[in-house]
């Protein structure tokens, strides 16, 4: 059975309700995410705290969080060889590549916001999804380090996004 120890990175206040209650995946997907809702980890190593932490820190700053602090929560899970995909760099390149081609039958205007570009990403993983025995519970890819770390989010570090709360384990979860 394959692991994966995960930072997840939160507000202060956040972080206390997951510790009360443990990780809810909400039905409406708010921040439009690369992979939809989900629990979003980085690999647990100095770079992925660090990245955890600022994405944190920029949530604070962005929805002008008062008297909130960044944590980091450490997520040690198990899941089945037959629940989890893996988007490749491969692929997202060759997404990417796709989108450019065909952005205007994409988009009437030929943006390409983020909003739809996730979407379409989801499209591509959920067909290629499509064989497997049960529904993917863990999507594991190459997620890009914030802009102001990485010359504007070029650099790319191994992550996971967890679809079903229930391969994780109940809290209390290690914090710092």
């Amino acid at each position: 059975m394959p692991s994966f120890s995960g930072v997840h990175g939160t507000t202060s206040s956040h972080a206390y309700n997951i510790q009360r209650v443990g990780f809810i995946i909400g039905s409406v997907d708010e921040y439009k995410r690369m992979f939809g809702n989900g629990v979003y980890m980085y690999k647990n190593d100095e770079n992925g705290k660090l990245y955890a932490r600022e994405w944190a820190k920029s949530k604070i700053i962005k929805e002008c969080i008062e008297g909130e602090y960044e944590c980091i929560l450490i997520v040690d899970f198990y899941f089945d060889d037959n629940e989890h995909i893996t988007w490749s760099d491969e692929e997202e390149l060759g997404f990417l590549e796709w989108m450019n081609r065909e952005r205007k039958s994409i988009s009437p205007n030929g943006k390409l916001t983020r909003e739809i570009q996730n979407e379409c990403r989801m499209l591509f993983v959920n067909a290629a999804a499509e064989r497997m025995i049960r529904p993917y519970t863990v999507i594991f890819a190459n997620m890009p380090f914030p802009k102001h770390l990485s010359n504007h989010g070029k650099k790319r570090y191994g992550a996971c996004v967890v679809k079903n709360c229930s391969i994780l384990p109940s809290p209390p979860y290690i914090q710092e």
